[in-house]
Order: structure tokens, then C-alpha cells, then sequence
């Protein structure tokens, strides 16, 4: 939580960063591309990007797709930058590649640029006096999410234990989102009983049922393949929808089955993380108490913002 002043008042604001499903952020700017054109002339595709999650975005890219039978980049300068910092690549380069820093306590709303890019239309059917083109941009990116739930562990699940009063109960741990666009939404807490006893007394193995959702507009896959999938290069079926976590409790990580990479299936996925640790291991005796889980996801991120633009015959063409 940050506390910022309004201006002109001297109260204060709380901005929670971690909140809201956003990542990566597009929008084409006014008039950039315009509505139509006339056949052979060159125009410009502006684009506005916000990292509006709470997640720094290093070796992001972007890239610009045209229907090449009516529409090509200007060679030599096909992008234009306004922040070299952020931006790297040739401007004759199909991606440009960049980094663009997420939500913080100095920067609420995360950061924000534009850039251009240039393009030619091309001279449409001699038949014909107008032509519809789409435009497509889609940036690529390497995300995580960050969870930290409050967990109640109870190694006396089942009261067996009389006129005690427990300090919390072992119950769902239910979330909305953490400033990402994929979320865990659910954390359920199980005391799994261990192969082994201390002096007699029967030891338990906290184990943790997660609930992950992807609740951007975007599509979620491997973040190994963040170039690929901004370019020419086919990423693979099995690329779709994978993604990674480590969870960890008191700082040493969990055992999660099924095996890595996760896989997401209708936009979800549940899985189940174990102690494996036997200095983890919680003895029947030992009453509730809370504690923190640490989760975090790693996955690529990918979304496509579309506009059609109409392509008009030039009047100055003479047409036979």
C-alpha cells in the first residue's frame, strides 16, 4: 500500500498494486491507423503499451501483422521509437523487443509508452474501388504472479482434542486476483498422515490443493518460447497454456504433482503441493496456528488487439 496526496487536498489514497488482472495493456492510438487510405500511400500504426500488473516486464515483444497482399512495412524505417531506453531492435526488425516496468509504490499505475510503425498500402484491384485490411498487434511477454495466502494448519482436524480453544480453523483460502493476469483463486489446506512417528506421536504432512485461473483477455504459454511467439516461428500445441509454480512454506519449496510443466485446461488448473520435508512434518500434538504460503507462477503471456482499415483506389489512377 502506497499513501499519495490529491492535489490540492492533504488526504491520502491507499493503492494496492497487487490488485486488478491486468499485465501487458495495448491500444491503438487516434487516428494511428486512420480510417481509411488512399492506394499507395504510407501511414502509421501507433500503439500505446501500459504494464498495468504488478510485474516488471524485461524482453517483452511486440509485433505488427498485415495481410501482405494489400499492405507492407516502409523499409528502412519501420519503427519509431520514443524511448530507445525501453525499446531495442532494429527499426527494420518484424519485433521490436522491450521492457516496460510494472505497478510500485513510486508508480501506482505502472509505466506507459508508445511507439509507431510505418506502413504502405499497397495498390488494390483495378475492379475494385475500395479494399477492408485488417491490422494486427500482438505483444509476448514473460509474467509472474505472486500469492501469499494465510493458511490455518491443524494437525487436530478431526477435535479430537477437548476444551481447547484453537487460535484459527483449517478452511479455504479464497483470492480474487494479485495484480497479474493469471491468478490463484483458491487455497485449501490438508494434513496428509506421514510414514513415521516422534516418540510415538503420529506426524502429519501439510499439503496444499491451489487453484490457478487464467483471468486476463489474453492467452497464457511457455515462458521459454516469448520470441517465438511474436514471430514467423510456430510454437508447438503442447507450448499452449503451460506455465510453472513454485510454492513454498517457511521457505523450502514444495513437491506438486502432476509433474512440471502445468498445464491449464479451459483457462484453469488444480493442483496438489506436498511437504516433503520431515522437518516440515507436524506432530498430532502441536495445536492450529496460521502461516504463510508463498506461491509464485512464471508463464508466458501473449494478447492481440486488432483495427481495419479501408483502403481506397487512388482517383488519380486511371483505370481502363
Amino acid at each position: 500500500m502506497v499513501g499519495g496526496g490529491g492535489q490540492g487536498s492533504a488526504s491520502i489514497t491507499k493503492v494496492d498494486i497487487y490488485e486488478g488482472t491486468q499485465g501487458l495493456e495495448m491500444e491503438f492510438m487516434k487516428n494511428a491507423p486512420p480510417d481509411d487510405v488512399i492506394e499507395g500511400h504510407n501511414f502509421k500504426v501507433g500503439v500505446d503499451l501500459s504494464n498495468e500488473g504488478a510485474q516488471d516486464i524485461l524482453d517483452g515483444y511486440i509485433t505488427v501483422s498485415l495481410e501482405d497482399q494489400y499492405m507492407k512495412p516502409v523499409e528502412g524505417e519501420t519503427w519509431e521509437v520514443s524511448s530507445p531506453d525501453i525499446f531495442t531492435g532494429s527499426s527494420s526488425d518484424p519485433s521490436m523487443k522491450f521492457n516496460l516496468m510494472g505497478k510500485s509504490i513510486e508508480s501506482p499505475h505502472g509505466e506507459r509508452v508508445g511507439l509507431f510503425y510505418n506502413v504502405n498500402a499497397k495498390h488494390i484491384d483495378r475492379q475494385t474501388e475500395t479494399h477492408r485490411s485488417n491490422i494486427l498487434v500482438t505483444g509476448c511477454y514473460r509474467y509472474k504472479t505472486h500469492a501469499r495466502p494465510l493458511v490455518c494448519l491443524d494437525p487436530d482436524m478431526y477435535d479430537r482434542v477437548q476444551d481447547v480453544e484453537k487460535s484459527c480453523e483449517m478452511q479455504t483460502a479464497s483470492m480474487s486476483d494479485q495484480g497479474a493476469p493469471v491468478a490463484v483463486t483458491e487455497v485449501i489446506p490438508k494434513m496428509l498422515p506421514a510414514d513415521e512417528k516422534l516418540d510415538d506421536v503420529i506426524m502429519f504432512r501439510p499439503a496444499f490443493q491451489i487453484r490457478i485461473q487464467n483471468v486476463g483477455d489474453g492467452e497464457v504459454f511457455n515462458p521459454d518460447k516469448i520470441q517465438q511467439a511474436c514471430s514467423a516461428k510456430a510454437i508447438t500445441y503442447g507450448d499452449f497454456n503451460t506455465y510453472y509454480i513454485d510454492v513454498r512454506l517457511n521457505g523450502v519449496s514444495l513437491k506438486c504433482n502432476p509433474t512440471p510443466p502445468f498445464r491449464l485446461t479451459y483457462e484453469r488448473d488444480n493442483i496438489l503441493c506436498e511437504v516433503v520435508n520431515p522437518d516440515q512434518f507436524i506432530p498430532q500434538n502441536i495445536l492450529a496456528f496460521e502461516t504463510l504460503l508463498e506461491i509464485e507462477l512464471t508463464y508466458g503471456y501473449t494478447k492481440t488487439i486488432s483495427s481495419e482499415v479501408l483502403i481506397r483506389r487512388d482517383p488519380a489512377v486511371v483505370v481502363y
